[in-house]
């Protein structure tokens, strides 16, 4: 699966294997040979993540890691990119990449059965009706999940992921990453990244009912899987910022301050602890409320076994505890460590503890 880029778009990058992993996977072995070495890079709104590794005995071999966070307006992000690119002397300049964000829309939808090029045809004229833009304004693709699906009007359907980004927003990322140097060869977006992180780490469990919740600085996002495919993807604004702007106006905390209640390896107040519970209510309330609509509206809908919980907003235990006890069904992050090998100099406890913020670029 990759996305359709039309020939007048500004910007060029190489033919890309697909816009997920997990897709690819999904439509069978690839015929192109995957590189030996692979650099990703999770370039978020608080946190940037650079990660280099290689495939080996179904393993990932984990070469290189850096995390960082966004440079203020003082350097541009291309430079901020290049520096750290050259700083961490990497072996390839080909990155994979996730989009996040308004300008990413992904739509579950049901067509009649028909072949992949009349369904790619009567998508590019029709795919302004299930996005908030002008056709020209986006590149999509699509995969089919399922064929032979009764339709209620009668025949024979087909269930489609529709993946939509922004030509606008393409642009931009793909400048940023030109001019520092690097070379596009993937463009993923972070929930199907994340979800191919689950298959890889967790399969078993991947196989029933289940769903991923990134906890992001100031949007979440929960996508469920059912038996191995994606069923449901939905935002919700809410991200670690809102446990951070609770915390400063209750306690009076400054933003340095407030960031080291929630630091994964620090025992939060008891103070700050009732602030973060209650704000995690917030959350709860929007899960449930998608959990209770993805079960109304999506066919052959399962209650969700679990939730694996990734993002900067996430992996603090108590956030794991309070969603694990408020809905439900166990919330745990995936453990990455035993998939994962690390070459010398790749701490496991830095590892460790910031795994819940790795399952992008790891999926990617």
């Amino acid at each position: 699966m990759k996305f359709e880029f039309p020939k007048n778009l500004a910007l060029k990058i190489p033919a890309v294997p697909g816009l997920s992993g997990f897709l690819q996977k999904m439509q069978g072995p690839r015929k192109e040979v995957l590189p030996e070495v692979s650099l990703a890079c999770d370039f978020g709104r608080s946190k940037v993540i650079f990660m280099e590794a290689e495939r080996s005995n179904g393993k990932l071999l984990l070469t290189k890691f850096q995390k960082l966070s966004r440079p203020d307006d003082k350097i541009k992000d291309s430079e901020f990119l290049r520096q750290t690119f050259e700083s961490g002397n990497y072996r390839t300049n080909k990155v994979r990449i996730s989009v996040k964000g308004q300008g990413v829309i992904l739509r579950f939808i049901q067509f009649p059965k028909m072949k992949l090029e009349e369904l790619r045809s009567a998508i590019s004229y029709e795919v302004e009706q299930y996005i908030p833009f002008k056709s020209a304004e986006v590149v999509w693709d699509l995969h089919i999940l399922d064929e032979d699906v009764p339709l209620p009007s009668g025949g024979m359907g087909m269930n489609i992921l529709l993946a939509v980004l922004k030509r606008e927003d393409l642009n931009k990322t793909l400048t940023i990453f030109q001019e520092a140097g690097l070379q596009v060869e993937l463009i993923d977006c972070d929930a199907l990244a994340s979800i191919n992180a689950v298959e890889f780490f967790s399969p078993q469990k991947f196989l029933h009912p289940c769903a991923i919740l990134d906890i992001g600085s100031e949007v979440s996002t929960l996508g469920v899987v059912i038996g191995g495919k994606p069923r449901f993807i939905r935002d919700i604004s809410y991200g670690g910022i809102d446990m951070v702007k609770k915390l400063k106006r209750k306690l009076g905390l400054n933003h340095a301050q407030a960031l080291e209640q929630i630091e994964v390896d620090r025992q939060p107040s008891a103070e700050a602890q009732e602030i973060i519970t209650q704000s995690l209510a917030d959350l709860v309330s929007e899960l449930k409320l998608s959990v209770n609509y993805y079960l109304d509206q999506v066919a052959g809908a399962e209650p969700v076994k679990g939730f694996f919980i990734c993002g900067g907003g996430g992996y603090h235990p108590l956030v794991l505890e309070t969603l694990t006890r408020d809905l439900g069904a166990p919330a745990e992050m995936l453990d990455i460590l035993s998939k994962v090998e690390l070459s010398a100099g790749l701490s496991p406890e830095i590892i460790k503890n910031t795994q819940g913020l790795l399952p992008v670029s790891l999926g990617l």
